[in-house]
């Protein structure tokens, strides 16, 4: 199946974004769901089957479920620990759920990260991230090249002990 990378037309675009709109409401949805005592292989398993009932062809990738200290992708990461584990959900973890589930040729790519309950790291955290949302659009609209909008983030993030990690996604 090929994927189509450019040239888009205005309709094309509107399906991509509703598209978009629903991959993420079923993150929102299994999220909303969840009680505690799920294992992340639970999860993703749930996703998947919420995916195909919606209509998705197949997946980029498998959904990815991250619970509690695993959402920082820790140490020496690789490809293989993007794998749901059996690791249960309990009160106040991280919980992140990407999914990238394929459409009729349209790869949607979504993610939803939240706490699992209070905690004041995660809330804290998610207060500094915040201001991304204006400042990097603003940049990239000003005419900033991504590479320079990304130093400046990590620059900020590394100042307030954050530590970027998304260098350690594939590709």
């Amino acid at each position: 199946m090929l994927i189509k990378t450019r040239n888009f037309s205005a309709s094309q675009l509107d399906h991509f974004r509703e598209l978009q709109r629903d991959s993420f409401s079923i993150l929102q949805a299994v999220a909303s769901e969840l009680e505690g005592g799920e294992t992340e292989k639970d999860v993703a398993h749930k996703l998947v089957k919420r995916y195909r009932a919606a209509g998705a062809d197949s997946f980029f990738h498998l959904p990815v479920v991250l619970f509690g200290e695993r959402c920082a992708l820790p140490g020496d990461w690789t490809i293989g620990h993007f794998f749901p584990k059996r690791k249960v959900l309990e009160p106040s973890m991280s919980v992140i759920l990407d999914a990238a589930p394929l459409f009729s040729g349209y790869l949607v790519d979504t993610s939803f990260s939240f706490c699992f309950g209070e905690n004041d790291e995660h809330r804290k955290m998610m207060e500094h991230l915040a201001q991304y949302r204006d400042s990097v659009r603003e940049a990239i609209n000003a005419g900033t090249s991504f590479k320079a909008v990304a130093d400046q983030v990590q620059a900020n993030m590394l100042a307030q002990q954050y530590e970027p990690v998304h260098q350690k996604h594939p590709g």
